[in-house]
């Protein structure tokens, strides 16, 4: 098993600040490891946290993954309308765990 990788994820307007006021339906998508969860801190949604969509709360969401192996995973963020996908590539150092 890979690393484990926590992308926070922010709507921001061209000032680079967060739009609180605005929340979009999100979907991530991850090259190269394994969307282990996405969701935002809303209480009250009935999304699920393993499908790879969910909407965004105050503006923010965030996702969780794991590479598969040393090197690259490439996660992105995506949204129908008024948003431009975002990709990012974080590299991973594969770890072996002694004893197994």
């Amino acid at each position: 098993m890979g690393d484990i990788v926590y992308i926070d994820v922010a709507l921001t307007g061209e000032n680079g600040v967060v739009e609180c006021a605005v929340d979009k339906k999100l979907t991530v998508t991850v090259e190269g490891g394994q969307l282990l969860a996405f969701g935002s801190a809303n209480p009250r949604t009935e999304e699920s946290y393993t499908a790879g969509i969910h909407t965004s709360y105050y503006g923010r969401a965030q996702a969780i993954a794991r590479g598969n192996q040393a090197g690259v995973i490439q996660i992105t963020v995506s949204a129908k309308k008024a948003l431009p996908s975002i990709s990012h590539n974080y590299l991973l150092h594969w770890r072996q765990q002694h004893g197994t």
